[in-house]
């Protein structure tokens, strides 16, 4: 996420969002639709996509995950590439561990607070960088995270994705902005995601994120590759590595 290169100063990423792909297709609305039909269908098309990411009545909920993460960025000076570990704890608690030209640097969030840790020093980040965060965990677990209204979502039309067919559909408010999801209109898995973001260092983008490389892990298909564009232009290209689910992962494990 972008969200760490403004916190650190250093490029990184955080987290991305699970998506199971089932093997019975959906078949996707064809044609215009009224409007009056518009929320019905959005919200039928965001059901299915929550089923197909493992979200449903039988499903295990998550407790806890851990993982690796290797990201390459395009900076002005050149590409650049961070190794990194993140540790997630429900409902918001986030440590992630990377290593950078100035040594071992750490963030936590603590679900009220951020705090970086880099060169020995500790300092409690100010609360746009908590905002950002908890903007960030909306996005990503937007399909497991508890539902929204149905009427603040709408259907949009139909597209592709790399070659496959989507439906489009639009959640009013996720983290702060509208949030277009790409949904393949086969696995409904979540194929692209469309918002307005924060640029590092400043200033805002129309932010496209793309997801390949599901893998059923946990009995949920997480993405393990995700690249970032902003505004039109490739800024990062991560790959998931040692995904762990439900490990048993305490506050402490967050906080320490």
């Amino acid at each position: 996420m972008p969200l760490m290169l403004q916190l650190l100063k250093t490029p990184t990423d955080l987290i991305v969002v699970a998506c199971l792909v089932v093997t019975a297709g959906i078949a996707s609305a064809q044609g215009p639709v009224p409007d009056h039909d518009a929320h019905g269908l959005g919200w039928r098309i965001y059901q299915e996509a929550r089923l197909a990411a493992g979200t449903g009545p039988a499903a295990t909920p998550i407790h806890d995950y851990s993982h690796d993460l290797l990201t390459r960025l395009k900076t002005p000076k050149g590409d650049a590439e961070v190794r990194s570990t993140v540790y997630f704890l429900t409902p918001g608690l986030i440590r992630q561990e990377m290593e950078t030209p100035g040594g071992k640097a750490v963030i936590i969030f603590d679900g009220e607070k951020v705090w970086r840790a880099l060169a020995g020093e500790v300092q409690q980040l100010p609360a746009e960088a908590v905002q950002q965060i908890r903007s960030d965990l909306a996005r990503s677990h937007v399909l497991l995270s508890p539902a929204p209204n149905p009427e603040a979502i709408r259907y949009l039309s139909q597209d592709e994705v790399e070659g496959r067919a989507v439906d489009v559909i639009q959640i009013s408010d996720v983290g702060g902005t509208p949030l277009r999801l790409f949904v393949d209109a086969q696995s409904r898995g979540i194929l692209k995601k469309i918002f307005v973001g924060d640029v590092p260092g400043g200033g805002m983008a129309q932010v496209e994120e793309l997801y390949s490389d599901f893998r059923e892990v946990a009995g949920y298909r997480w993405p393990h590759r995700r690249q970032v564009w902003r505004n039109g232009k490739l800024a990062l290209d991560s790959t998931l590595l040692n995904l762990r689910v439900n490990i048993g992962l305490e506050v402490g494990d967050i906080t320490r």
